[in-house]
Order: structure tokens, then C-alpha cells, then sequence
């Protein structure tokens, strides 16, 4: 076979001791065979090729995985914030006597041992749940006295929840007691998606479809000066859209009535859906009456009833001072 110089690549003969082209000395072992040397670059080449399209293949797949756990990871988050979310505001819409409702199916799952969480449950079963609220509460030879804002939530005169008042119920802990101590703490949404988990979002409907009395204004009214005033020292009772008064637009639907001789105490409200607007002045923060300022708050109206229109008592005590006897009105279509 014809032989080539390993330094510039000139043909060669087989007995040359120098290339004649560019006088390298010539080791025959250096010399190189015309056949081989294409085959060799062609097989490292290939090699080279192959070796870079597999590692753009790896690179590839790798990126296309990332972005595959991203998405994936992206739509669980997605969901899950959908879902907190959704708890969060199912449980801020529930009214003290709801979130009495949850507290009953919490404990239920979790301290059915004890006697008057159980005896809630059964009463709640059975339709009959009554919520109370004090400050203290005397209950089996224990006084138990809310914190701060908050306040003691009797069910049934058996069992005990209280939670923070001044903040949403999704923001709120749930703490459960039977009197004698303490049972267990539990933040609101958490025990709802306990009761979520233990598929029994059912029973919790079953437990707070409680249908709410269908109250006409001038009962609304006693809630409203209790609920404000602590009082039912009522003196009249008129809208504020009367022919008799004048009052701006931001009245406009209103009802009005005092809880005493002058016009720092008047109430107006106006109920809207199962909300109840109030506006008041505010003479406890005030030098005296002209320098108060208008409140506007917005009460719920299960508040209301839970608070002042639930036991047999309460509800005749309403409709005592909700009688033509205590409340004058002006127009006799407020009745209805």
C-alpha cells in the first residue's frame, strides 16, 4: 500500500528514510495508510455528531420535564389556593349561631367521649340548637370569663365555644370547653376542612338549616337599640322617606326611632338582604352630642336573633316592646 509523510502528507515510497516534500525523517511505524486515515476521520466525526445530538437530546428532554413538573406544580398550587379560598369564605359567611353549627360537628369527630358536646350533638340532630352569649357564664361550679373583645358562647346551656370577635371568622380560633376545662383549640377553617375530610359537610347542613324568623320592622327595631344601646326605651318609630321629615339621600329607605329625649339619640337602619345597616351618632367618643360623629355599621341579622330572639323569653320581651303600645309609627304599612 502506498504510504504518505505523518507531517505534511506527501506520498512516499516504501523505502524512503526522508520526505522529499518537506524532509521530515520518516519512521515507518509513523507512516500512514491511504486507507485508513478516511476511516478514521469519518468514524471520529460520526462520533462527534452523534455525541453532540445526543446531548441535545438529554438537554431536551430535561427542560421539557422541568416544564412539565412547573405546570403540574402551578395547577396544584392554583387549586389549592381556589380551595382555601372557598373555605375561607363559606366559613366568614356563617353567623355565630353556623358557627356554633361547625363547632358541634368538630367535636362530634373529636371528643365524642365527652357527655356535653354529645348532648349537643343529639339536641342539634333533633333541630334544636340555642346559642347564648355572655361576658361570664357560670356553668357546673366554674365561672368561665371571655377575653378581651370576645365573649362565651353557650349551646344549649351544656356546652361552650368561644372565638375572637374582632376578627373574621376565617381568621379566628375556636376554642372548646364543657365547663369544666378546656378542650381543644382549633382555627375555624381548619375545622371545617376536618369536617370536609371526614365527609361530613352534610350533617353540618342538616345541623345549621335552621330557617331564620321572618321579622317586621318595628321588632327589627328593639334588636337594633338592644344590640346598640342595650335598651327598649323606644319613643317612635318612623321611615325616614316619610312625607313628615326630610332627610338627604344617604337616608333615603331608612327607619328612625329614639332611645331617649334628644336627637344625639337617634338610631336609623335599614335592612338589606341579611344584613342591617345602622347609623348612629357617636356620643361616647364625643365632648358632647354636636361634636359626635356619625357611625355606619353593618350588622348581620342572625346576629341579631341569635343575640336577642332566641329563647321563648327573649322573643316575648321583643315582641312586648315591638307592640303599638311602646312603638308609635307613622305609616301602618311599616307593620308588615
Amino acid at each position: 500500500m502506498k504510504k504518505f509523510c505523518p507531517n505534511c502528507g506527501a506520498p512516499l515510497d516504501p523505502n524512503d528514510k526522508f520526505c522529499s516534500h518537506c524532509g521530515y525523517v520518516i519512521d515507518n511505524k509513523q507512516s500512514t495508510n491511504v486507507n485508513e486515515a478516511p476511516t478514521q476521520q469519518i468514524t471520529q466525526s460520526g462520533n462527534a455528531q452523534a455525541k453532540s445530538h445526543n446531548k441535545k437530546l438529554f438537554w431536551v428532554v430535561i427542560g421539557a420535564a422541568i416544564l412539565l413538573i412547573l405546570a403540574i406544580g402551578a395547577g396544584v398550587l392554583f387549586v389549592h389556593h381556589q380551595n382555601e379560598q372557598e373555605i375561607a369564605s363559606t366559613v366568614d359567611r356563617m353567623s355565630k349561631r353556623k358557627l356554633a353549627g361547625l363547632t358541634i360537628e368538630y367535636a362530634h369527630l373529636h371528643y365524642k367521649d365527652n357527655s356535653a358536646w354529645n348532648d349537643v350533638y343529639h339536641d342539634a340532630q333533633n333541630g334544636n340548637v340555642t346559642v347564648e352569649r355572655y361576658k361570664k357564664y357560670d356553668i357546673d361550679n366554674s365561672t368561665i370569663t371571655a377575653k378581651g373583645n370576645n365573649y362565651v358562647y353557650v349551646i344549649n346551656k351544656k356546652a361552650i365555644f368561644t372565638t375572637d370577635n374582632d376578627k373574621k371568622n376565617s381568621q379566628s380560633a375556636i376554642t372548646l370547653s364543657d365547663g369544666k376545662r378546656q378542650l381543644g383549640v382549633v382555627k375555624a377553617t381548619d375545622a371545617y376542612k376536618d369536617v370536609q375530610k371526614h365527609n361530613a359537610v352534610s350533617n353540618l347542613n342538616k345541623i345549621n338549616n335552621e330557617s331564620m324568623p321572618q321579622l317586621n320592622d318595628r321588632q327589627l327595631a328593639v334588636l337594633v337599640a338592644f344590640n346598640e344601646f342595650g335598651t327598649d326605651d323606644l319613643n317612635g318609630l318612623y321611615k325616614t322617606d316619610d312625607k313628615n321629615f326630610s332627610y338627604g339621600e344617604d337616608y333615603r329607605g331608612f327607619y328612625s326611632f329614639h332611645t331617649g329625649g334628644d336627637g344625639a339619640s337617634m338610631i336609623y337602619f335599614k335592612p338589606v338582604g341579611n344584613m342591617v345597616i345602622v347609623k348612629h351618632l357617636d356620643v361616647k367618643h364625643a365632648v358632647d352630642a354636636a361634636d359626635a360623629k356619625m357611625m355606619t355599621e353593618n350588622v348581620k341579622k342572625s346576629d341579631l336573633i341569635n343575640k336577642f330572639y332566641k329563647t321563648d323569653e327573649q322573643k316575648a320581651r321583643v315582641n312586648k316592646f315591638a307592640g303599638p303600645d311602646y312603638i308609635r309609627t307613622s305609616d301602618s304599612s311599616d307593620d308588615e
